[in-house]
């Protein structure tokens, strides 16, 4: 028996939705690791420029600012939990990854309603999972 017009718009729109999930997921956690490795780099890179100009150069006060960029863009990145973020979204795109291949794959040639419904149902209650794992973990802490 064919899927009803209302039934195929259902699953096109969920489709649709979990599609635009992972493009998010995966571009957050793209942006998240590139901004951490920026950071770390910077960090090196100044590290190794103070001890440059503090030992051929001989510009103390150089070295000096540049010695102290470095604790502090470790405090903003372990501030801002990048890598944890990072590994957030990483995660939100597999979960989201599996219910796309269970929608595509895993349901019979012609899904019922419930079957569907089902399949959106546990992408709302993975996310609302996962919101409240980022605010246990991942938000941001003024103490």
């Amino acid at each position: 028996m064919p899927l009803s017009p209302e039934l195929e718009q259902r699953k096109h729109d969920l489709k649709g939705s979990l599609n635009g999930a992972i493009h998010e997921a995966r571009r957050s956690a793209r942006i998240n690791y590139g901004v951490s490795l920026t950071l770390m780099v910077i960090a090196l890179g100044c590290t190794v420029a103070a001890g440059v100009s503090g030992m051929l150069l001989d510009r103390g006060r150089w070295a000096g600012g540049l010695a102290v960029l470095p604790p502090l863009i470790a405090y903003v990145a372990i501030s801002l939990k990048l890598q944890g973020k990072a590994q957030w979204h990483r995660r939100m795109e597999g979960q989201l990854r599996a219910l796309k291949s269970r929608l595509k794959y895993e349901l019979s040639e012609f899904p019922t309603a419930d079957q569907i419904a089902a399949i959106s149902k546990s992408q709302r209650e993975m996310e609302e999972s996962m919101r409240e794992d980022w605010k246990k973990h991942l938000g941001f802490e003024w103490a």
